[in-house]
């Protein structure tokens, strides 16, 4: 058995992994068939060879310190130039509140690809599963679909998300995608870097 949101083999109810739970699949039900132009997120993800794909890009994440654990390391030692306040505790405080008053980055990308829509939605979980970002919702339509996955936290941002619409188009397939981190003016780049990394991985680059 598969987790179907971060790849890794496992057994059993829940992954061991992410703690996602598992969903048993009758390998008797699936179809050795062309999956490659399949628009179906739930029926990709019960296809042997798309989970041995996700697995396999799941095993090359490397995770990053993220931006709380640099707080943790670094906190105590700038209490006080902080009033007596940890770094974590402060920015735990100071997030939602910018967040709340409209404070974060917004980037959107959109192009379309000569490659069949279930190709494309399997290479977008495939680079998910790489970079350690959880699927957490999607959305199913005849043509397509809309994924929203996680962006992990590090040193240069808070988490925020990623949203990503898959639709199959006369002769191609678009792919829209956005990013947001609240709380934020700044990130260094890091949302423009995602969307290059994801546009020329779609793009095979």
């Amino acid at each position: 058995m598969y987790c179907s949101n971060c790849g890794s083999k496992e057994g059993g109810n829940y992954c061991s992994k992410c703690g996602a739970e598992l969903a048993a699949t009758d390998s008797h039900d699936i179809e050795e068939t062309d999956w490659s132009g399949e628009t179906n997120y739930s029926k990709l993800l019960r296809i042997p060879e798309v989970r041995d794909l996700i697995s396999i890009a799941a095993q090359k994440n490397r995770k990053n310190l993220s931006i709380e654990e640099l707080f943790d390391l670094f906190g105590d030692s700038l209490k006080p130039l902080a009033g007596g306040i940890s770094l974590g505790k402060l920015a735990a405080i100071s997030k939602p509140v910018s967040a709340r008053f409209g404070i974060n980055i917004k980037k959107k990308r959109c192009a379309e690809f000569d490659l069949p829509p279930g190709k494309m939605i399997v290479k977008l979980l495939c680079l998910f599963a790489e970079l350690g970002q959880k699927v957490i919702h999607v959305e199913q339509a005849d043509d397509g679909c809309l994924i929203e996955a996680e962006i992990p936290s590090d040193i240069l941002s808070w988490k925020g998300t990623i949203l990503v619409m898959v639709k199959k188009t006369h002769k191609e397939t678009l792919l829209d995608a956005s990013t947001k981190i609240e709380g934020q003016m700044f990130d260094f780049g890091k949302s423009e870097r995602l969307l290059d990394k994801l546009f020329k991985y779609i793009d095979g680059k």
